[in-house]
């Protein structure tokens, strides 16, 4: 589905990290959607553009190991002069909510983010708890205010689109009633959906308790239980809301496929923003020299 036929609501709270770790991985991803943040995994094309998703909400994380790939550098010496151009790089829009990290121990390098004020982390991260110890103890911090994680909800909206289709089903004295209609939005508690005839609306009241089965071209999945929170007459709307931790609710099969949905969406909605804003000035190639020479 193409990114210009869905809207995101309410921008999340990113996590930009360039060079994430290979392990950290779907199940992390998950988890962290469940708490109103996206992982972005940034590119290196990607880099000059970053600060278009920057806000109150948005950390960064920068692999120095991984940059090195790119624009590799043989000596020492020139590491130096690749890190004081990433310093001058970060320092142009994100010294306070940005951190490096590099396997690299050596001293000079610790000391020359120190007098910058950028934080540095020389640990080698391939070992997966050094990796999750940096994203809950130092990154997830800078998303909150006075240690308290500030709650945004995410919903990914299909106002121009048909192509999920979801069927209600409810019991109605012991016979299953079922009712059709058009995802309109998707979080990772409820959802809205469009019937297709607005008579439907009237077995649906508030509280009601409903299953849903949604279903697309490439996938679909199923919420076992769920309660009818929202209904609008004039545009045959219903909302409904269920507990994504609770596999009562949702199985965790189904909770994983819907969260892919929400995470390609954000995904291709923070892409976009990038390729947008792309500006010149912060050209890391240009800034740290190409090819790994230096100018």
């Amino acid at each position: 589905m193409s990114a210009a036929h869905r809207q995101i609501s309410v921008i999340p709270k990113i996590i930009s990290w360039f060079g994430m770790p290979s392990h950290i991985g779907e199940q992390e991803k998950f988890e962290l959607l469940k708490r109103d943040i996206f992982l972005h995994d940034a590119r290196f094309e990607q880099l000059p553009g970053l600060w278009a998703i920057n806000s109150r909400f948005t950390a960064y994380a920068f692999n120095l190991d991984r940059i090195l790939e790119f624009l590799p550098f043989p000596r020492l010496s020139g590491v130096m002069v690749l890190a004081r151009r990433l310093i001058q790089f970060i320092s142009g829009f994100c010294p306070h909510n940005a951190l490096v990290h590099t396997r690299i121990l050596n001293k000079d390098i610790r000391y020359l983010f120190e007098e910058s004020g950028i934080s540095l982390y020389q640990e080698n991260l391939e070992y997966k708890p050094k990796a999750l110890s940096l994203l809950h103890n130092h990154l997830l911090p800078i998303l909150t205010i006075e240690n308290r994680p500030v709650r945004k909800f995410i919903r990914v909206g299909f106002e121009k689109t048909h192509d999920y289709r979801v069927t209600l089903k409810l019991d109605t004295d012991g016979y299953e009633e079922q009712i059709s209609g058009i995802l309109k939005d998707l979080s990772l508690n409820g959802a809205g959906i469009t019937l297709n005839d607005h008579r439907a609306l009237r077995r649906l009241p508030l509280r009601t308790p409903v299953k849903a089965a949604i279903r697309h071209a490439q996938t679909h999945f199923q919420i076992a239980t769920a309660f009818v929170t929202r209904r609008d007459e004039n545009s045959r709307e219903v909302g409904i809301n269920f507990n994504i931790q609770d596999e009562s609710f949702i199985a965790r099969h189904d909770a994983i496929v819907l969260s892919r949905i929400i995470y390609g969406s954000l995904q291709e909605f923070t892409s976009g923003k990038i390729k947008t804003n792309l500006r010149e000035e912060f050209d890391l190639r240009a800034a740290l020299g190409k090819q790994g020479k230096l100018t």
